[in-house]
């Protein structure tokens, strides 16, 4: 009878603490998420385009493009696909924006939703390079 207690009261124990430890780790990771959240948009607000953590990645697959030997029409091709998953994002800041409750200021929540719309018409008509400010690379 004894085993058996203890042997609850080791797995209560290991649950316990996956628990809290489980906890502590979402709670890091949502607040992780929040900050980059507030950066990007702190960063598409200020200068109108693309942060370099949404392009970068994007642009690392660009490069090695070129460095295979794609022609410039097929990296034009692709550059076009990634301009469209950054205005995606986009779209989601802007959804973020209107619907989240970190911004308490009604006026400044739609200030914010109506500039970000703004710089989402002016991505549509630009290129890749003028949404990530890269200078064009031959």
């Amino acid at each position: 009878m004894a085993e058996l207690f203890l042997t609850l009261l080791i797995i209560a124990s290991v649950f316990a603490a996956l628990v809290v430890f489980g906890g502590r780790f979402i709670v890091q990771r949502i607040g992780n998420a929040l900050e980059q959240r507030q950066e990007a948009s702190d960063w598409i607000l200020s200068t109108g385009l693309a942060p370099p953590s949404w392009y970068m990645p994007y642009q690392k697959r660009i490069d090695l493009l070129r460095r295979l030997g794609l022609g410039e029409s097929g990296v034009a091709w692709v550059q076009d696909r990634y301009k469209r998953r950054l205005e995606r994002r986009l779209r989601g800041m802007l959804r973020y924006v209107e619907a989240s409750n970190v911004i308490s200021d009604d006026a400044i929540r739609r200030t914010m939703a109506s500039t970000i719309r703004s710089i989402g018409r002016s991505w549509e008509e630009s290129t890749w390079q003028a949404v990530t400010s890269q200078a064009q690379e031959n």
